[in-house]
């Protein structure tokens, strides 16, 4: 018996230990803005083009796209998020996420005015997410972007623009 109370004894520490962590995933960091835009000193046409073009040596397939109307839509791009983390303490693990880019590119009077609309979603399992169980234990559930990687491409275009 005595034996019995000494091992309980030692477990218990660890059993209470293991039950302080509040259970709030995913942990969202600070984000941005899900619409990201910049003007460029170029011709329309240039622009579409720039941008297309970017969107093809990266490997983003386009969803649609109406010059007519300067719209363009990405397919879903799959990666880590740089938002919503999981874990323990200081060990952050991002959750994996999917990004799809809707740009309007516009003349303007000093140019041309790309504006890119982020859209994000994240997988989570329905028991983490909180959300009814609907025949498939994991689901894209909508957050909102952190418009980083709509930043870096806008970047990028504005360096390709200078190029030309």
């Amino acid at each position: 018996m005595h034996r019995g109370l000494s091992l309980f004894l030692v477990i218990l520490p660890f059993l209470f230990s293991c039950a302080s962590k509040s259970f709030q995933e995913p942990h969202i960091e600070d984000s941005g803005s899900s619409n990201v835009s910049r003007n460029y000193p170029s011709s329309f046409g240039s622009t579409w083009d720039l941008v297309s073009q970017m969107l093809r040596e990266k490997g983003v397939s386009i969803a649609s796209a109406r010059r007519e109307k300067g719209e363009m839509i990405t397919e879903w791009m799959q990666g880590a998020s740089d938002r919503l983390f999981s874990g323990y303490g200081d060990v952050k693990i991002p959750y994996r996420s999917r990004v799809q880019m809707n740009f309007d590119i516009r003349p303007s009077k000093t140019g041309t005015r790309v504006l890119i609309r982020s859209r994000e979603q994240f997988l989570s399992d329905s028991i983490t997410s909180g959300s009814s169980f609907t025949g498939s234990l994991y689901k894209w559930i909508e957050t909102a972007s952190s418009g980083k990687q709509a930043s870096a491409f806008l970047e990028e275009l504005d360096q390709l623009i200078k190029k030309d």
